[in-house]
């Protein structure tokens, strides 16, 4: 999915069809950013943002950013970093 210039994590949700399975946890939706050379998971409650919340920043998005909907029965955080920060190592080494 090619993102937009100024396009916010509900945006990019959206344009990518936005969660469709039964079991997707939109509550526990984080965006792994790198900044300053250093990974950053941030929490972001897309459901909260879908029902118009208050208190619920709906990020915009930075070159190079992954969203991710979990399912119900999904990964933690640190597992998600291990499982990109692998996937990173490989692309520098293909590109």
């Amino acid at each position: 999915l090619l993102l937009e210039d100024g396009m916010t994590v509900m945006q990019a949700i959206a344009a990518a069809g936005g969660w469709v399975k039964q079991d997707a946890a939109p509550a526990r939706t984080l965006l792994w950013r790198q900044q300053g050379g250093e990974p950053t998971v941030i929490a972001v409650d897309a459901l909260a943002l879908v029902r118009g919340g208050e208190n619920v920043e709906d990020i915009p998005l930075m070159a190079g950013d992954i969203i991710y909907v979990p399912g119900k029965r999904a990964i933690d955080t640190a597992d998600l970093t291990r499982i990109i920060m692998s996937l990173a190592s490989v692309l520098r080494l293909v590109y």
